[in-house]
């Protein structure tokens, strides 16, 4: 971010001439709104489940992006009967929009072929007297 130029203004004191500056104006720092973690919240109800899950979302830098495994899978877990899960994370305003991305994804025939069974767990908060609560909603496809 380039830095604004600060106003001069002069000032004559007999024959000297004086330059002052004028200060910035002072801006409030905008509250940053948290972002609420699906990914986060659901590795750990998966751990609490004794479920074995890992990230397959990663990071392209050059591109300051991420991509999902297969294009849809953020989370990869496996049950304790052995069942593998892709899990797509989001928040419950988001989860149409998920499934939508989901079932016209061109991978999803594929995924859905294999033995990986796909669902999106969808979190939603509820705020009540101060105590923060998260209620998960499982959507299998």
């Amino acid at each position: 971010m380039i830095p604004k130029k600060q106003e001069q203004s002069v000032k004559r004191i007999g024959n000297k001439r004086e330059v002052l500056k004028k200060k910035a104006p002072i801006t409030k720092k905008k509250k940053k709104v948290k972002r609420l973690n699906t990914e986060n919240l659901s590795i750990t109800h998966a751990k609490s489940m004794n479920w074995l899950i890992d990230k397959t979302e990663r990071w392209i830098p050059y591109a300051k992006i991420k991509k999902d495994l297969f294009g849809f899978i953020d989370l990869l877990a496996i049950d304790p009967e052995y069942n593998i899960h892709g899990i797509q994370a989001t928040s419950y305003s988001n989860l149409n929009a998920r499934v939508n991305k989901i079932l016209t994804h061109e991978n999803y025939e594929r995924v859905k072929n294999s033995k990986i069974q796909i669902t999106v767990w969808a979190w939603k908060k509820k705020v009540t007297k101060g105590k923060t609560e998260y209620k998960l909603i499982v959507k299998n496809l």
